[in-house]
């Protein structure tokens, strides 16, 4: 299914009918939470860039978040459910869990990209 990523979990851009195509070479700043940094575009280029930058960060989260998962699987199967390597893990998905939630609601309330022929979000309608 597109827009999916490995664990079957979709991937924000994938909300709302759109499907994601990063551009790997191209470096956002991560702490940017709204289009103040984008001066030089349109406010379409400006949303759209942002939501790419998101999109990435959610990624990048989404699969610390599985890593440990599959991380602390491992230790449960190892009989080591209990062990401070276990509670430190758990602590860290949470913290993952967290951030992708937080990227969630800003892509949420960020919406669709506005470009109509937007060649990294496809709408389909």
């Amino acid at each position: 299914m597109s827009g999916e990523g490995r664990s079957g979990r979709s991937t924000p851009s994938s909300w709302d009918g759109s499907q994601i195509s990063i551009n790997s070479q191209r470096s956002l700043s991560s702490n940017s939470n709204s289009l103040s940094g984008y001066g030089k575009y349109t406010p379409e280029q400006a949303t759209c860039l942002l939501l790419m930058e998101k999109d990435t960060q959610w990624i990048r989260q989404d699969s610390g978040h599985k890593s440990c998962i599959q991380q602390i699987d491992n230790l449960h199967q190892a009989g080591q459910g209990n062990s401070a390597e276990c509670i430190r893990l758990t602590l860290l998905r949470n913290d993952y869990q967290e951030k992708i939630e937080l990227l969630e609601d800003e892509i949420y309330r960020t919406g669709p990209c506005p470009k109509q022929r937007c060649v990294i979000h496809h709408r389909e309608t």
